[in-house]
């Protein structure tokens, strides 16, 4: 899962290799984005759960609304029919002549506690009704406080989860960074190691050639007289060598510097051997 802008822009050192730059992001930032990506999937569940409990209780509501209307309904009703059977009770007395005899005020004594029976069982079964409602309601009121503190918890997981995921991200994004960019700085310093030698190297060629150049353009020598000097020095005994060193140094220095140095070497040894010029001109070549 990638959701971190891993790197910045490159930044370029002089033997043309890319660092890589890297804006680390903070704990803080991390958190923020976890508990984005985590509201994203919970928002919905929530919504539902929110939708489904009102829903239901709005029923349960209606419910209750609805058996207070049939009560008071029934109740309006109850009393009337007792009112009415009342009156004939009391119109049936008088018409016996028995208005107000004990019969009579016994009928409309029964009357009344057949009413008040019955008005109270009407009380009962609303109360009965309403409260089973209501107990409902409490059901439903406790199981979405449940369900809410579950999907809290959970949501409270996950955004740890998606975060413990990001900085794991992070810290081996840091490592990657950190692996490339000495590897680059390596590299570097093996170019600049190369060139530095390179420099060296060119700058003691271009000092051989100009000494060349300077020998040969001070003293006129050619690439046959440096032939016609290697032949004469080979045909030279040990005495000889030395003998012509001392005559000809300077043509010799400055024909070619290795040849030179060759020669010079040559010399130096005889000479500590004990060799010693000749004097005699017949002694400097090999008969």
């Amino acid at each position: 899962m990638s959701t971190i802008s891993v790197y910045g822009e490159p930044y370029t050192t002089n033997s043309n290799l890319q660092f890589m730059r890297y804006d680390e992001p903070t704990d803080e930032k991390l958190l923020k984005l976890a508990k984005s990506q985590a509201e994203k999937g919970y928002k919905d569940e929530f919504d539902r759960l929110f939708d489904s409990t009102k829903s239901k209780k709005g029923m349960m509501l209606r419910a209750i609304k609805d058996a207070e209307k049939d009560y008071s309904d029934s109740t309006r009703e109850m009393n009337r029919h007792f009112e009415e059977t009342g009156q004939v009770l009391s119109d049936e007395a008088l018409s016996r002549g028995l208005g107000r005899s004990s019969y009579a005020l016994d009928l409309q004594m029964n009357n009344q506690t057949d009413k008040q029976r019955s008005l109270q069982k009407l009380l009962d079964y609303k109360v009965s009704a309403v409260n089973e409602v209501q107990n409902q309601i409490d059901s439903l009121e406790k199981e979405f406080l449940n369900n809410q503190n579950y999907l809290s918890r959970k949501k409270t997981e996950d955004i740890q989860n998606i975060l413990t995921g990001l900085k794991a991200e992070r810290d081996e994004t840091i490592r990657d960074v950190i692996e490339y960019n000495n590897k680059i700085a390596m590299q570097q310093k093996n170019y600049l190691l190369k060139k530095l030698i390179a420099d060296r190297d060119h700058a003691i060629d271009k000092a051989k050639l100009k000494k060349r150049t300077y020998s040969r353009s001070s003293y006129g020598k050619s690439t046959g007289a440096v032939s016609k000097l290697l032949d004469d020095w080979s045909g030279l005994t040990q005495s000889g060598k030395l003998k012509y060193y001392n005559d000809n140094y300077q043509a010799i220095r400055g024909i070619d510097y290795d040849i030179y140095d060759k020669i010079a070497k040559e010399v130096t040894y005889y000479a500590k051997s004990g060799v010693r010029p000749s004097k005699n001109k017949n002694d400097n070549y090999y008969k």
